[in-house]
């Protein structure tokens, strides 16, 4: 087969249309080499459909945005690769415990739901996600990240809530990008340093911390606006000496934390513009 029709015939199946993927499928008839092209859509077809090849399971396959929640998903096939021209996936409420490598080729997603799933680790690959700006892996049983995640440079967004990681690793103040963290409920001691070269960070939470300090270098978060550290077994006694320099900071929830009052006086003076719950 001419390589010119092949293409062609790639870009029609590939198609948001449904009447292009119809032609494609036409095309297809009695061309054997067009076949392996079908048999990823069939995969595709039948593990988000859990139905046989049509027309219009394909052309909804082919939308920048798949939103598969709750559809009682044990794993995604390697040809999720195919998908390339995917924005938004969403996997919200399934049965995943893994991601294959070639989630990293989904070159243009910038928004991946992954929460309320049982992820126990994921793929170096996520690397790879160059566009990808939010990052939803909420409720999941993550023991530890990858230290590739640093490289995701446009991402704003990280939800961590809710897995079993004790620690974040020191990539993570690469993140150049981010803005919003939540890392709450999982059984972390003690922040990176690296932490402080969150420049863009205006929302940090840590709901049912088990932090028993800050590093002096979270004092160097000059867009942070929010801190959420409310525990009911707290562990912090005291917040850095260089606290007041979170001049733009306006919530500060530290409710359950065992701060004893002359250090809430500090933060009090300290932090004249922000509001502060102890209890």
């Amino acid at each position: 087969m001419p390589q010119e029709t092949e293409k062609s015939f790639i870009q029609l199946l590939r198609s948001p249309e449904e009447a292009n993927v119809a032609l494609a499928l036409e095309i297809a008839k009695g061309s054997p080499a067009l076949k392996p092209h079908l048999d990823q859509y069939a995969t595709l077809c039948q593990w988000a459909f859990r139905q046989p090849l049509t027309c219009g399971h394909i052309a909804t396959l082919n939308q920048e945005k798949l939103s598969l929640e709750d559809y009682e998903l044990t794993q995604v096939p390697p040809e999720i690769g195919v998908l390339d021209h995917l924005v938004e996936l969403d996997l919200n409420i399934n049965l995943l415990t893994a991601l294959p490598p070639e989630i990293g080729q989904l070159k243009r997603l910038q928004k991946l739901i992954l929460s309320n799933n049982g992820l126990q680790s994921l793929p170096a690959e996520i690397k790879q996600l160059e566009a990808l700006e939010e990052l939803n892996l909420g409720n999941n049983q993550l023991k530890k990240l990858p230290v590739e995640i640093g490289q995701l440079k446009k991402l704003h967004w990280l939800n961590l809530f809710a897995n079993k990681l004790k620690a974040l690793p020191e990539e993570i103040g690469k993140l150049e990008s981010l803005s919003l963290i939540s890392f709450g409920n999982n059984r972390i001691r003690k922040l990176p340093k690296s932490f402080g070269n969150l420049m863009e960070l205006t929302y940090l939470s840590d709901e049912g911390s088990h932090l028993a300090k800050l590093p002096e270098e979270i004092c160097q978060l000059e867009n942070l606006g929010v801190l959420h550290l409310i525990s009911d077994r707290g562990r912090l006694k005291k917040l850095p000496k260089g606290i007041d320099k979170l001049q733009k900071l306006q919530v500060l929830l530290l409710k359950g934390q065992p701060i004893k009052t002359k250090e809430k006086q500090r933060l009090e003076a300290c932090l004249p513009g922000c509001k502060i719950e102890f209890e």
